[in-house]
């Protein structure tokens, strides 16, 4: 649900929803508009909702770890209901940018943030990279990190790969619930975002 605060100036067919499927896709019927009540010609809904093209009201089920696509104006309030996760949320990479975010009700780090190829050795080496996207073009100063290989840790604390700054020193970064991330990786990787609820 997006909330302009009662002014009146949302669900006038700008705001959108997609998932993300690799640059530059999107998943196909995934396309869906935020529309005032006026546009329910069934009466259902008394206040915006989602639809497709014509206006038509949809359901649709977004996957635990599943990123989406909300293009919006700016200081809209945007809440999800759902089920929160208790376990550990799992999801596969799709190529370049992955948008995901904190699914858990209290912060996580971002070294709870785990990416395997499997045991090819194709992570690690500087390629994938996490950021929080603050808007087009800019991202949130500070949040920019890279995954390396456990070689890449000099004080020898960590033995897998492992989110670090520049110089490959490892990172600690609160990531809040609910705060949307991107990460950018190579596709068919196994992503866990490790639960913090026990």
């Amino acid at each position: 649900m997006i909330d302009d605060g009662g002014a009146g100036s949302i669900g006038w067919g700008t705001e959108t929803f997609e998932i993300w499927a690799g640059a530059p896709a999107v998943v196909e019927g995934s396309g869906f508009t935020y529309y005032d009540a006026s546009y329910d010609l069934s009466g259902e809904h008394t206040s915006c909702y989602w639809g497709d093209d014509s206006g038509t009201p949809v359901s649709y089920s977004i996957a635990p770890g599943q990123g989406v696509v909300i293009n919006m104006a700016e200081d809209l309030a945007v809440k999800f209901v759902g089920e929160v996760p208790v376990g550990d949320v799992e999801f596969t990479s799709c190529s370049d940018f992955n948008f995901t975010g904190n699914p858990f009700p209290v912060a996580i780090d971002i070294q709870d943030i785990v990416i395997d190829d499997g045991g090819a050795g194709s992570i690690g080496w500087g390629t994938e990279t996490f950021e929080i996207w603050a808007g087009a073009p800019a991202v949130v100063e500070g949040s920019g990190f890279t995954y390396y290989d456990a070689s890449y840790d000099l004080s020898g604390e960590h033995t897998s790969c492992y989110w670090g700054d520049d110089s490959g020193t490892p990172v600690s970064y609160s990531i809040a619930p609910g705060q949307g991330v991107v990460i950018n990786m190579a596709e068919d990787l196994a992503v866990t975002i490790k639960s913090p609820i026990h």
